[in-house]
Order: C-alpha cells, then sequence, then structure tokens
C-alpha cells in the first residue's frame, strides 16, 4: 500500500471528525469565506501549533534527547563490563560536553538562525548513532584529541585539578581505594604522552 492510500485515509477520518465536531459551523463559515477547505485550515493550524510548540520546546526536547538515551547506553555499558561500549559513550559525554560548554558562547547567535535546534539534533543523533564512524568519535579524532594534545603541556603546569584531587583523595572514606585509583590515573596520564 502506497502513501497516497494512508494519507487518504487519514484525511477521510480528520473529514468525519470535523463534521461531528463542535465547530463545524466555524469551519464552515470561515470555508464559505475564503474558499480553503475545512481540512486544509485544520491542517495548517495543527501544523502551525506544532512547529511553534517544537520551536519553543525544542531546547528541552534535544537536551532531553541528547541525554536520556546516551545515559541509559552508558549505565548499561558500565554494568555489562564491554570496555569498547564504554570507551564508545565516553567519548560521546567527552564530546557532548564540549559541545555544550562551546554552545554557551555561540548559541545567543546561533539560536536565530532558522531550524537551528533540527541540525543541533541531527548532529548529536549522529553523535550516538550505532555505526563505526559515528559523530562523537569522528570529533573527537579530528578536532578534541589534537586540541588535547596541543595544550596537554601547558594544562599539566597549571595544574588545577591536582590540589582538588588530593583535597578529594585525603578526605574520602576510601582514601585507600582512591589511592590506587589516583595512582592508576596519573601512571595512564604519565604513559599518555
Amino acid at each position: 500500500m502506497s502513501l497516497n492510500y494512508y494519507w487518504g485515509q487519514y484525511i477521510k477520518r480528520l473529514e468525519e471528525y470535523l463534521d461531528g465536531s463542535p465547530i463545524k459551523p466555524y469551519l464552515e463559515t470561515a470555508e464559505n469565506k475564503f474558499k480553503i477547505k475545512k481540512r486544509h485550515m485544520v491542517l495548517a493550524v495543527g501544523l502551525t501549533i506544532v512547529c511553534t510548540t517544537m520551536h519553543l520546546m525544542a531546547p528541552l526536547v534535544v537536551s532531553l534527547m541528547a541525554f536520556c538515551y546516551p545515559a541509559i547506553k552508558s549505565i548499561k555499558s558500565l554494568e555489562s563490563g564491554d570496555p569498547e561500549m564504554t570507551k564508545k559513550w565516553l567519548t560521546y559525554w567527552i564530546v557532548y560536553g564540549t559541545f555544550s560548554v562551546a554552545e554557551v558562547f555561540v548559541d545567543i547567535l546561533l539560536s536565530w538562525f532558522p531550524m537551528y535546534f533540527l541540525v543541533k539534533m541531527i548532529f548529536l543523533i549522529w553523535c550516538m548513532s550505532p555505526t563505526e564512524y559515528n559523530g562523537s568519535i569522528v570529533v573527537y579524532r579530528s578536532v578534541i584529541l589534537p586540541l588535547f594534545m596541543q595544550h596537554e603541556a601547558p594544562l599539566r603546569r597549571v595544574s588545577i585539578f591536582s590540589p582538588m584531587a588530593e583535597i578529594i583523595r585525603s578526605s574520602s572514606p576510601l582514601s585507600d581505594q582512591n589511592d590506587s585509583v589516583y595512582e592508576s590515573a596519573n601512571e595512564t596520564l604519565t604513559n599518555v604522552n
């Protein structure tokens, strides 16, 4: 069955509903006055409401979409112990976090562009897509990792996180376990060079 068949069925049900609705007299008056069919007016108003709602709700919808599915998949990958899946979702969160921080500075300008939130949603869907070269891997390898490697030495010299890590490590009731985690992380960072 074709799309035309389903569209025709939808229009038929819509017309049946409109014929029995309490706004029928108003629609008929508007139809006679403007020479536009009832169904077209209702579809136009419905489309306008959906577009307006999506525009007003777009930041919330995009944020929920960008958080909920990846959060669920991240939890599942951590619980399953699959290192490849964990690496994939960690990469997504690095890209998402970087994108979110960068967006703070350009959002005021970009949000005025038509379909900005649609493009943002498509980008984030690409970043979480279950393909070998999804967006998060591409952005991480081509943008974030080279920038990090270029600025890694100055970041280590600044080392604002070391005092915080020492405070957290020493104040934690699990400090013995934290010591081994801290040493392991330090060793990993040293071996990256």
